[in-house]
C-alpha cells in the first residue's frame, strides 16, 4: 500500500487525503497462517509536520478465521484505526527514543507492514463464530451447533470424580 509523497514531503504543513484498497498476501510479510479473505481498505490522510509525515486513518478488511469452539471457518470483519509517523531524516529517527517514527527513503511511502501489524494487533485472541456457539460435545465430539448427541449430562470428568464422591457422601450424612 504505497503513497506517493514526492510533493508532500517538501511542503511543511501540507495535507493529502488518502484512500486505497489492495489485496495483500499476509504471508509475504511474515504473517504465516493468516488469510486476508478480502482487500484491505484504508481511508485517511497524510500530513507533513516539519519533516515528519503523520499518516492517520481507518482500516477495514476481512480475515478467514476459525472458531475456537467448533473449528468452523468463517469470515471475520476487521475495523481499526491507524496512526503512524514516518520521516526520511535519519537524525530524527535516531533521536526518537520511543521508536514511534519509522524511516523511509525515496518518494514512495509503503505502509503495508504497519497496516498489517495494526490489523493483527486488533484481532481477538480467540475467534468465536457466533455468540451462542455450543462447540463440541466433550465426550463424543459431535458439533453441537449442527446436531445433538446422546451423551448423558451427568458424566463427570475423571479428575473431579473423587470430589463428587465426597460431596455425595456429605449429602447422605447431612
Amino acid at each position: 500500500m504505497d503513497i506517493n509523497v514526492e510533493k508532500l514531503k517538501s511542503c511543511a504543513g501540507s495535507m493529502q487525503a488518502v484512500s486505497m484498497e489492495e489485496q495483500v498476501v499476509a504471508g509475504d510479510y511474515g504473517y504465516q497462517g493468516v488469510l486476508l479473505s478480502a482487500p484491505i481498505l484504508f481511508q485517511g490522510s497524510i500530513q507533513n509536520e516539519k519533516s515528519i509525515l503523520r499518516v492517520e486513518g481507518h482500516i477495514s478488511g476481512e480475515v478467514e478465521a476459525v472458531c475456537g469452539r467448533c473449528l468452523t471457518a468463517f469470515p471475520y470483519e476487521v475495523e481499526t484505526d491507524f496512526s503512524e509517523s514516518y520521516t526520511n531524516h535519519e537524525d530524527i529517527v535516531a533521536a526518537d527514543q520511543e521508536d514511534e517514527i519509522h524511516f523511509f527513503q525515496g518518494d514512495v511511502l509503503d505502509i503495508t507492514e504497519d497496516i498489517l501489524r495494526q490489523i493483527f494487533l486488533s484481532l481477538p485472541m480467540k475467534f468465536v463464530c457466533k455468540e451462542d456457539c455450543k462447540g463440541f460435545c466433550p465426550y463424543c465430539g459431535i458439533n453441537l451447533n449442527t446436531g445433538t448427541c446422546r451423551c448423558a449430562d451427568d458424566q463427570i470428568d475423571p479428575r473431579w470424580e473423587k470430589l463428587k464422591i465426597l460431596l455425595d457422601s456429605n449429602k447422605k450424612e447431612g
